[in-house]
């Protein structure tokens, strides 16, 4: 299978250019529009269940359309889910680590309780 870099470039855009371009103009509008207090206290608790279930949409949807092809290779799905695994435990220690000091924020930012 050939696959080209404008493929997995227009991939990358659609499944993490557009949301968080969406993201962002939902926060700077809402922001500006209101106030950060609303947006963090009314909207963001009645968003994220939202934005769970289409991320979880999008994932169903993906792995349904390439279903077959997952079945056919499955020893490439291997190759590209070893890497994604080790980069994922990586980052998940790195960030648990990072929470616990005071390099960029104090305790009171680090954990949100302002």
């Amino acid at each position: 299978m050939n696959i080209s870099i404008r493929d997995v470039a227009e991939s990358v855009f659609i499944y993490l250019g557009i949301p968080f371009t969406a993201g962002f103009v939902t926060l700077f509008t809402l922001v500006r529009v209101k106030d950060k207090e609303w947006y963090q206290s009314p909207f963001i608790p009645r968003i994220s269940p939202i934005t769970l279930i289409a991320l979880l949409f999008t994932i169903v949807v993906t792995f349904s359309l390439k279903g077959s092809m997952i079945v056919q290779l499955p020893f490439d799905v291997v190759r590209v889910a070893i890497p994604l695994t080790g980069y994922f435990v990586i980052m998940f220690f790195v960030s648990f680590w990072m929470s616990g000091r005071d390099i960029f924020m104090d305790r009171c930012d680090v954990y949100g309780l302002h």
